[in-house]
């Protein structure tokens, strides 16, 4: 058996507690709780200051039509969008912290599923959406100490995500209360997957341009036009470029399985840049809204070096087919993540891949004089790559609940028996992951892997599978 890297490392994890005997109990207790929620957002339980759940959503939608009717960029139109409802998971999590305690490494991925799910729902409902834009638009109108908007509050470059996302609404919604469901399919077998809501290939080109436009239109301050392969690329924007190539009409996945990784990666492109331009990095002494493309292009002034970012679908056999994510080089950067991998090697060394834990220690030894400024000449550039999917490990800054979105998208691609391999583009030095998914649950993990292999022979992958 070859090398296992630090994803292999990862999915061992992952793979031991969908091996436990517990697996159907758990799969039973995450069902409850996708029920208890839902059947419980209209109970009294809610906060008196919140609307429940539907009636809160209902109103929000007819908010952003109403302003997409009236075409009203004005400043008390946004301000005026609904979201103060709220959207949490109900059920019998008591239990299921009672099943897991028969295991510590069961009770440590329990639990971290659980905050994945917190996480999900606190960065891609539409409340969110439409909060941290509108968060956004008011952190750069400030730093810019602009007049007092009223006719044209909203950014004009915007507005075409705005408008793809309220169209879109109904989909999107439908696929973010999917998300409460994400325990119970995580535990399920293959046969129960069958009964879970489905993303077939021709739905594929509509949910990734979605995501993209809401994620655009979430880190508003970014400016990513989103485009598809057959319409021209703003050459002074940041642009997220979608594309889905032809033969994927017969895909068919769990959709609530198969999305969670698509959405990631939109996110953390179009967040990084964000990051990025406005040096939103611990301790947050100088953050610089003003240094914003959209703060740029309102003041007049040239995006320089735009970031583009491209995700693509791609057919390579009638069994399996590849998710790629890739930028520029301008986006995501690789060396901010050290700082993170080290923090959460002192605080939770279990998280980290022994190799890595190993050359950390040596590296970051509290004796000056035993650090190893050569602990890590001896790993591949890879393991530096994939630390980027160890929980806690982010270019936020660190913590264990930062990178929650790379280590909960990779659990759940494991669950389908995905490959994930990730590189650096040698012609731009831009970031990339491919994710070598099945057409469909049945087709053997060693066939994605040997797929995997063929396109991308210089890389192995960890021989491990769900």
């Amino acid at each position: 058996m070859h090398r296992v890297t630090p994803l292999g490392f990862i999915k061992e994890g992952f793979l031991r507690v969908l091996h436990s005997p517990r697996r159907g109990q758990y799969a039973r207790l995450y069902g409850e709780v996708a029920e208890q929620t839902k059947t419980g957002y209209c109970q009294s339980l809610m906060p008196k200051k919140y609307e429940d759940y539907l009636t809160g959503k209902e109103k929000y939608g007819c908010a952003l039509r109403r302003i997409l009717d009236s075409q009203d960029r004005g400043r008390l139109a946004w301000k005026n969008i609904p979201t103060d409802f709220m959207f949490w998971t109900r059920g019998p999590w008591k239990e299921i912290d009672t099943l897991s305690q028969q295991s510590p490494h069961e009770r440590e991925v329990v639990q971290n599923l659980h905050a994945y799910l917190t996480h999900e729902v606190n960065h891609v409902s539409p409340k969110a959406i439409i909060e941290e834009s509108k968060i956004g638009l008011s952190n750069i109108y400030t730093e810019l100490s602009a007049p007092n908007l009223t006719e044209e509050y909203f950014p004009k470059t915007s507005w075409g995500s705005f408008s793809e996302f309220v169209r879109l609404l109904d989909a999107y919604t439908s696929y973010f209360d999917d998300i409460i469901s994400l325990g119970q399919a995580f535990f399920s077998t293959d046969q129960e997957l069958a009964e879970f809501p489905r993303l077939m290939g021709l739905d594929l080109p509509e949910f990734l341009a979605m995501h993209c436009h809401a994620m655009a239109l979430r880190f508003i301050g970014a400016n990513f036009a989103v485009v598809s392969e057959k319409e021209q690329v703003p050459a002074d924007r940041n642009t997220i470029l979608w594309s889905v190539g032809e033969g994927l009409d017969v895909l068919d996945l769990p959709r609530v399985l198969f999305g969670v990784k698509p959405v990631c990666n939109i996110k953390n492109a179009v967040r990084t840049t964000w990051l990025n331009e406005a040096n939103a990095f611990p301790p947050y002494e100088d953050v610089r809204f003003q240094d914003l493309s959209l703060a740029r292009h309102l003041r007049g002034q040239e995006n320089k070096k735009p970031v583009a970012v491209k995700i693509e679908a791609i057919k390579h056999t009638d069994q399996v087919w590849e998710l790629r994510t890739s930028d520029n080089g301008h986006g995501i950067i690789v060396e901010k993540l050290f700082g993170s991998l080290v923090k959460v090697a002192e605080t939770h060394p279990e998280q980290i891949h022994p190799e890595l834990l190993i050359a950390i220690r040596q590296f970051s030894h509290p004796n000056p004089t035993k650090r190893n400024p050569f602990a890590f000449n001896e790993l591949p550039y890879g393991f530096f790559l994939e630390s980027a999917y160890h929980l806690g490990v982010s270019t936020g800054g660190g913590g264990l609940t930062s990178g929650m979105g790379l280590w909960g998208s990779a659990a759940l691609a494991a669950r389908m028996g995905a490959v994930i391999k990730v590189g650096v583009n040698p012609v731009t030095g831009g970031f990339y992951e491919s994710v070598f998914f099945p057409m469909n649950m049945s087709v053997e993990h060693g066939e994605i892997e040997r797929v995997a292999n063929e396109k991308i022979g210089h890389y192995r992958a960890s021989d491990i599978a769900a």
